[in-house]
């Protein structure tokens, strides 16, 4: 085949515009990769500060916990670690060993027959998976549990199509580390990725 100096002129412009968006591809993993190692340490190292310098100050972040067999959702302006209550959902956040490699498959499942994940410690992400925890706990509260918001605190469809946007930018983070997890979520947002759900319902078998 003949390669022209027209087609070498359109193959070189071709590449010169693909190599912009590889170079933004390869700057977001290594950010999210990057923002994973130091949260995770930052968790087990009882280090509030960096765990909040992580949250972002127009979305805040969300704690999903469950009190009987509701899930609820809070929205916190920074997390502290050392709560007990709703603001973490209850339980410790930095009880995990943050000495693992992130392992990108199918994400674990908690088994609450057996009270164990479905894989052994590790640190999961799936980068093809899209959760809808979050959407799905509002959307139920939208529908049925509207009247114990108090006023000025409902939830608008508007808001609902935030939550979702954001959600549909996230990737669910599970470390494993024996018996003791830690489950969340970082959002692409303005190209860096944040903080912005605490999953603390999906090993709750308490009810």
């Amino acid at each position: 085949m003949i390669i022209t100096k027209q087609t070498q002129t359109i193959l070189l412009l071709f590449t010169f515009i693909l190599l912009p968006f590889k170079s933004i591809s390869q700057n977001k993993e290594e950010a999210f990769e990057k923002a994973v190692y130091i949260l995770i340490k930052a968790f087990e190292n009882n280090d509030q500060q960096t765990v909040n310098s992580f949250i972002n100050k127009d979305f805040k972040v969300v704690a999903i916990f469950k009190i009987g067999v509701i899930n609820r959702f809070v929205f916190s302006d920074s997390l502290d670690l050392s709560a007990t209550d709703y603001r973490n959902g209850y339980r410790p956040l930095h009880s995990v060993n943050s000495d693992h490699t992130i392992q990108y498959e199918q994400l674990p499942e908690f088994d609450c027959d057996t009270e164990r994940w479905t894989k052994p410690s590790g640190l999961h992400c799936d980068k093809g998976r899209k959760d809808t925890l979050f959407t799905e706990t509002v959307r139920f509260f939208m529908n049925y549990e509207m009247k114990y918001f108090k006023k000025g605190d409902e939830i608008s469809d508007k808001q609902f199509k935030v939550f979702q946007d954001i959600e549909k930018n996230s990737r669910r983070i599970v470390l494993l580390d024996d018996n003791n997890d830690l489950v969340f979520y970082l959002s692409w947002i303005n190209k860096k990725w944040y903080l912005t759900i605490i999953d603390r319902v999906s090993s709750d078998c308490s009810a």
